[in-house]
Order: C-alpha cells, then structure tokens, then sequence
C-alpha cells in the first residue's frame, strides 16, 4: 500500500469503464473493512451503483464517494456505465492471513 495506510494492500482499476462483477474477497479478513472510492465522469442516477446482494442493496455510487465495507461477507459489485462515460475506483485490503501470522508470532 501506501505510508500511513491503515492497510495491507490496494487495488486500483482504471479503465474507460471499470466494471466489477459480483463477488466477495473470501482472503480478506472476515471481520475487517474495506474502503472503496469511485471517481470518474459518468451519470450516478443511471450506471455505477454499488450492488450489496446479500443486503438486497443498490445504492448510487457518484464520482467522488466513499464507502466501507465488509468485503470479505459481503458479495459486492456495480452497475456498468453507459458508452462514452468513465468510472474508476480504488479500494484498500488487508488480507486475514496477516492477522494471523502476527498472532502466532511472525510464524507461518
């Protein structure tokens, strides 16, 4: 990651059109947080809503929001955007295998 990150590890996806597709990060840690950014020039009321399945969620995601959440329990995704517009997003991880390798002592 980066210095003065709270976390292990970030995932970047650039592209005109950064699309996620449904899944959950079963290697994060399970009771952890995640932060996702969204940035980009799209229509928010029409595309890049953020899809929390388990939750029975879809939320608007415009340019510019910030959001947490469990991505190790929760399945998550988002709404493609139309043609000629652009989406991005940064998200930040740790994965659970870190806590326990500190836990039994630096030791795999």
């Amino acid at each position: 990651s980066f210095d003065g990150s709270l976390f292990a590890a970030q995932s970047t996806n650039y592209g005109r059109r950064a699309v996620t597709y449904k899944h959950t990060d079963c290697a994060n840690k399970a009771d952890g947080i995640c932060p996702i950014f969204c940035s980009g020039d799209f229509d928010p009321t029409k595309g890049g809503h953020l899809i929390l399945r388990k939750l029975n969620l879809l939320i608007e995601f415009p340019p510019g929001a910030f959001i947490f959440i469990s991505s190790a329990i929760l399945s998550h995704g988002n709404v493609d955007i139309a043609p000629g517009e652009q989406r991005e997003s940064f998200t930040q991880f740790t994965a659970g295998g870190l806590f326990f390798w500190v836990e039994y002592g630096f030791r795999t």
